[in-house]
């Protein structure tokens, strides 16, 4: 055939070389670019506090959104035996349901932060974290900074109450 030549032998090393090194530069460049997409808004962070007369409350921030210190305040609950305030960030994907202090996690989307994120408290309150909006038992609550909202007995979900860890497992995927 005319005009084509076909070179006979291996590719030369140095080309290899740099295909691999170019290659690899690329590869290194866009998983750091996603991985600074992915956190660059932060976790969530709740804080399990009480209140002076003794009632469980959380606190959430999300300092990247200007959530910042909405209270959701557990009325006519009981703080957990051996109660003491901590914090905790959901920046880590681990398998649920898992255990936290007023419950547990039952759902997390922590794919982009904040994420999404679901929690039973109390046996029987439903709190979702989402970007747009939190949802208790199931109705919208702006974020509002500072806001304390007060959360009923009475309005706890019935197929969330008295499921344990290893019951909402069963109920199957989410």
């Amino acid at each position: 055939m005319k005009g084509l030549r076909v070179q006979s032998g291996a590719l030369p090393i140095k080309k290899i070389i740099l295909l691999f090194l170019a290659t690899l530069v690329v590869y290194l460049g866009v998983f750091y670019f996603v991985e600074y997409q992915r956190t660059r808004n932060g976790p969530w962070v709740i804080h399990f506090l009480s209140t002076s007369g003794g009632q469980p409350m959380i606190r959430i921030e999300q300092p990247a959104f200007g959530i910042e210190g909405l209270e959701l305040v557990f009325e006519q609950e009981s703080l957990p035996e051996g109660f003491s305030e901590s914090v905790a960030r959901f920046d880590d994907p681990v398998d649920f349901p898992y255990p936290i202090t007023f419950g547990e996690v039952i759902f997390q989307d922590l794919t982009f932060q904040p994420g999404t994120l679901t929690l039973n408290l109390f046996d029987g309150h439903e709190v979702e974290l989402i970007r747009r909006t939190l949802f208790v038992d199931k109705k919208e609550v702006p974020w509002t900074t500072s806001e304390r909202v007060k959360v009923l007995p009475a309005e706890k979900l019935p197929y969330l109450s008295g499921q344990s860890t290893n019951q909402v497992e069963k109920l199957g995927p989410y």
